[in-house]
């Protein structure tokens, strides 16, 4: 992941610097959520990406006046499984590392800030999802998943998300960690057909409460 994201202060002088540094600042989230280990490759890229352009002159140049980035092709199934020795997407660890590094007295304020952020959530180690433990592996040669939090949360800063857009993206991850423990087990209601009924219905009201939805929605 990127080590560092430009915070764009400097850039609001002007349309075209602010477009500079947000593009900038885009990286770190589209490799958080697209990138994964594999045999191969600790920092795979596992979608396409299409980044499209707009100049026009200007002062006898060119000057960047607009931009938009396609994906595409995304390995999805790979949320739901992954062979052994390889990871999930990055974003899961990322946010699982972040949540379990409690504040200290040498911590900053800015980072008690983060943590309180994600303690809200509830998140447990890696190794009690489903989604993140199939594979036995939950580190990835030179990809420090704190740091890459960190890099990714200033990206979200650099490109305009507020709390409360944020705060949804992470409740969306943290249910989808939840939801893949939901188990289910053959059921034979009355009229003797057979049927899927949940074992655990406490993680699937966990799920609904994090994507602010009721358990029947599910």
């Amino acid at each position: 992941c990127a080590r560092s994201v430009p915070s764009g202060d400097s850039a609001k002088k002007n349309n075209q610097g602010t477009l500079d540094k947000r593009l900038l600042a885009s990286n770190p989230i589209l490799e958080a959520f697209g990138n994964a280990k594999t045999l191969r490759n600790n920092n795979s890229s596992r979608f396409g990406k299409l980044m499209k352009l707009q100049l026009s002159s200007q002062s006898g140049g060119l000057a960047l006046t607009g931009a938009a980035i396609e994906t595409y092709l995304l390995e999805k199934s790979r949320v739901v499984v992954q062979p052994e020795g390889e990871r999930n997407y990055h974003i899961f660890y990322h946010i699982v590392a972040a949540a379990m590094n409690k504040p200290t007295t040498r911590t900053t304020e800015l980072d008690n800030a983060h943590f309180r952020e994600l303690a809200v959530l509830k998140l447990k180690e890696a190794s009690t999802y489903h989604y993140l433990n199939q594979s036995g592996s939950y580190e990835a040669d030179g990809v420090n998943d704190e740091e890459c939090f960190a890099a990714m949360r200033a990206a979200f800063d650099g490109i305009g998300l507020v709390a409360q857009q944020r705060q949804s993206v992470f409740r969306a991850l943290v249910g989808l960690l939840v939801l893949g423990n939901v188990a289910f087990e053959d059921e034979v209601n009355e009229a003797g057909n057979t049927a899927a009924s949940v074992t655990n219905p406490t993680l699937l009201a966990r799920v609904a409460e994090l994507w602010e939805l009721t358990p029947a929605a599910l």
